[in-house]
């Protein structure tokens, strides 16, 4: 057993552990991409509640929506993992120029929606605070609690996607390691 042992660690820990980190990498982008999401739909269903009272969310178009976002994030996701694949024709930098640019467009976009969703919340909230009821206001308190924290923790990964989609477009690759840590 202790045989066993030993060789797993070394299979696991040996220099040739580049499998590891790329799905250490795909479980983070999966995450970003599903928190992202997930948040930008929080607060727009959110702000059309609060600005709309009477409007009837339609579900199913929220659960088209979804369908339709997992369906990108696993282009997205395989595009990313085609680098693997050694008999691609084409420029695997200009393919990770229009990944990144793609990448950043999203987060950006995102990243606004959930900005101008929690502040449109708080301003309808704030001139509506005596006809809004308490679980109201403290849902969307709770909501814009959320967004922020969503904000604050993915605008490091946008700055880095920001970067790195400048550097794979003008190639200056000297620069990207300048200004992005291995780590990232």
């Amino acid at each position: 057993k202790q045989w066993y042992q030993r060789r797993v660690a070394v299979f696991l820990f040996s220099k040739n552990i580049a499998w590891l980190t790329e799905v250490a990498a795909f479980i983070l982008r999966t995450s970003l991409y599903a928190t992202t999401f997930l948040t930008c739909l929080l607060a727009v269903v959110r702000t059309i509640n609060l600005t709309f009272p009477l409007y009837i969310i339609n579900w199913t178009a929220v659960k088209g929506s979804i369908l339709v976002y997992n369906v990108f994030i696993i282009v997205l996701q395989l595009v990313y993992l085609l680098r693997f694949i050694k008999s691609i024709t084409i420029d695997i930098d200009t393919l990770f120029a229009v990944f990144f640019n793609i990448e950043l467009f999203i987060l950006v976009t995102v990243f606004i929606i959930v900005v101008l969703a929690s502040v449109i919340s708080l301003e309808t909230l704030f001139v509506s605070q005596r006809l809004t009821a308490s679980w109201k206001r403290k849902a969307t308190v709770t909501i814009v609690i959320i967004s922020a924290i969503y904000c604050i923790c993915n605008i490091t990964y946008i700055v880095v996607v920001g970067i790195t989609s400048y550097c794979m477009i003008t190639k200056d690759y000297a620069l990207h390691m300048k200004l992005v840590p291995d780590e990232l």
